[in-house]
């Protein structure tokens, strides 16, 4: 018997818990000067490692780094392979902040450990989610309560996708779909492409899509933003947020974040972290933010270490009140 897309998409959200793979890491050729992430090469992150890489030669000309994607049990296999990495500079993390931050409270036993695995250099953009609405959804839904609406009325619609286990996007569905009380099913994916794919498909309905993801095919009308889950308004959009639309629970954002692995001497450490503060006030790269909706982040390593612990208590707190599965 065939199995329609949407059956697997069902399938899917009933399989949303990854699995975390065992046993050591194997090293990728090509080890010199590698900035690891922990995703694919598809969507806003790699994109904006690659720009801000391609500045940080003006700010420290000792040395440069190339992105290396290395997907992989939910972005950990890259956690893992830099707190293993050599302590000589060559090696640095690109993280999303669901690494840091959320993880600790959905995972039973993380094999690494934010605070102590890691030396913070800079955040590099703070993002809010769009929820985006797909072509297969009435032009007349124009907001969460016309879309929630739509979905009482099509059932088979009730799946929100969103990229990564525990990301903002996981906490929003589960946090909108409690709050105005209707069944909304997590849908999970490993990537922002395949998303958007299905939105523009028909497959899927809704998603919650970092702004700078699909920033095109929403400003062409072709996906529909209908909230944003920050506390306030993404400069230059007109959307409104969901705490406008009646879900005050709903104030989420994340970051993109580099890092050194701990233990990494100050010799090296300290000037690199001189250059990422001042890359990070410079027009180009504020530039490069504007341009994929990005809000600036002017955070000191010791400043992030702190953010760090209370995006920690604060999704723990999440996990707690609605009653997150651990892995």
């Amino acid at each position: 018997m065939a199995v329609s897309r949407r059956a697997l998409l069902g399938l899917g959200a009933s399989m949303l818990l990854p699995r975390m793979a065992s046993g050591a890491h194997t090293d990728p050729k090509g080890a010199a000067n590698r900035a690891v992430f922990g995703y694919g090469r598809t969507g806003l992150g790699t994109e904006l490692g690659e720009k801000i890489l391609a500045l940080l030669p003006n700010f420290y000309p000792q040395r440069s780094w190339k992105i290396e994607n290395m997907p992989g049990e939910n972005s950990i296999r890259a956690m893992r392979y830099v707190r293993q990495a050599p302590r000589d500079g060559s090696t640095i993390l690109l993280a999303q902040s669901p690494q840091m931050t959320a993880f600790p409270s959905l995972y039973r036993q993380l094999p690494y450990s934010p605070e102590r695995d890691f030396i913070p250099l800079a955040i590099t953009g703070e993002y809010a989610l769009f929820m985006a609405l797909g072509p297969v959804v009435d032009p007349a839904v124009k907001s969460l309560d016309d879309y929630l609406s739509w979905v009482v009325k099509n059932p088979a619609f009730n799946n929100i996708g969103f990229a990564q286990f525990g990301s903002p996007g996981n906490m929003a569905q589960l946090i909108l779909s409690r709050e105005k009380g209707v069944a909304l099913q997590p849908q999970v994916y490993r990537g922002t492409s395949m998303i958007i794919d299905d939105l523009l498909e028909g497959y899927l309905a809704a998603a919650f899509l970092i702004g700078g993801n699909g920033a095109r095919l929403m400003r062409n009308g072709i996906l529909r933003p209908i909230a944003v889950t920050s506390q306030f308004r993404v400069p230059g959009w007109d959307v409104p947020t969901c705490r406008e639309q009646g879900v005050p629970q709903i104030n989420l954002t994340g970051w993109y974040g580099w890092f050194l692995p701990a233990g990494t001497p100050d010799s090296i450490a300290k000037p690199l972290q001189a250059a990422m503060q001042n890359l990070i006030v410079s027009y180009d790269c504020l530039e490069v933010l504007r341009l994929s909706s990005l809000k600036p982040v002017y955070d000191s390593p010791a400043t992030i270490t702190t953010r760090i612990k209370t995006e920690q208590a604060h999704y723990a707190a999440l996990v707690e009140e609605y009653r997150v599965q651990r892995v």
